[in-house]
């Protein structure tokens, strides 16, 4: 078998200012399929400034590349806003995302029909030109492994484009990072059963939520694959329950409830000390401050702290 391909999540951090009138916040209101064809003529006027690998930023990606490193492989990204993305295609610095509730969500700007992220990925991949699909990239790699970190938000969006894989394609998937909960039936024999474990006292790979994919896909290839490289997904998702058996559970701190009023003063409070950096900011207030912020409100009220400070 070939090196495996390694495809991961973008990232809302960007190493790049973002491009004037590239963000889903500036868009108008109208259909999917309307603010789809918007979306994509704008991003076709930009000039592409730096590969993915090097605009997408955070420990998620640098994950991800020391995984594709590690194997030799592939490394490709799954963009709300641009498609299916190689590591090595550069691409202009935007911000558009499908989930929460911030200014540069797209499913704010759709009016008809109601929104669901996997339409959006489908009108995406098709505006590309060429067009660019997760199946037809599988598919085109017929001797590789496909490693598939996702959140479950991001499965979400691709779970249709993989419908279309063939028996053979299938066998050749391995999903890593949501819940099993979260995984379509048709997908869960191809499911590696990672878990809050590998966040433990026994792990030397600990980090947050919004890495835990690319951090799971790299332990799965430097415990699992490197060992059994040819076995099949039944084996490899047998080996990983088997190794983390003996990794104790992390344990569950105590942390302060804020409302966002009293949590903006802190984020500002604690600005430099996190050097302006959302994954180390998150950290501090849940590991040093003890105060409790579910990631998608924290993004908010760190946008709006960043305002506030006059950063953007």
């Amino acid at each position: 078998m070939e090196q495996p391909l390694i495809i991961t999540a973008c990232t809302n951090r960007k190493s790049a200012p973002l491009e004037e009138r590239l963000q889903a916040s500036d868009l108008p209101l109208g259909s999917l399929e309307e603010i789809a064809g918007t979306w994509n003529a704008w991003v076709k006027q930009h000039h592409f400034r730096l590969p993915a690998s090097e605009l997408y930023a955070g420990r998620g990606v640098a994950e991800a590349k020391i995984a594709a490193d590690f194997c030799d492989g592939q490394q490709w990204f799954v963009s709300a806003g641009l498609g299916l993305v190689s590591a090595m295609e550069d691409v202009a610095a935007y911000d558009l995302t499908v989930a929460g509730a911030g200014s540069n969500c797209v499913a704010s700007k759709v009016l008809r029909p109601p929104f669901r992220s996997k339409d959006w990925w489908s009108a995406v991949s098709r505006k590309r030109r060429p067009a660019r699909k997760l199946s037809r990239l599988i598919a085109a790699n017929p001797n590789s492994l496909i490693i598939l970190a996702l959140p479950s938000s991001y499965l979400a969006m691709v779970a249709d484009d993989l419908k279309e894989l063939s028996s053979a394609g299938f066998q050749r998937l391995r999903l890593i990072g949501p819940p099993e909960a979260n995984i379509p039936a048709f997908l869960r024999p191809y499911w590696m059963p990672y878990d809050d474990r590998l966040d433990g006292p026994r792990s030397s790979c600990r980090g947050t939520r919004s890495d835990f994919p690319q951090r799971a896909a790299r332990h799965f290839l430097e415990e699992i694959w490197a060992r059994s490289n040819t076995a099949g997904s039944t084996r490899h998702a047998k080996a990983v329950a088997d190794l983390l058996a003996s990794f104790p559970y992390p344990a569950i701190p105590k942390r302060r409830q804020l409302d966002d009023s009293e949590l903006l003063v802190v984020i500002k409070k604690i600005w430099d000390r996190a050097e302006g950096q959302s994954s180390r900011m998150l950290r501090i207030l849940r590991d040093e401050e003890r105060i409790a912020c579910e990631q998608g409100r924290f993004k908010i009220l760190f946008y709006r702290a960043k305002k506030q400070l006059g950063t953007i």
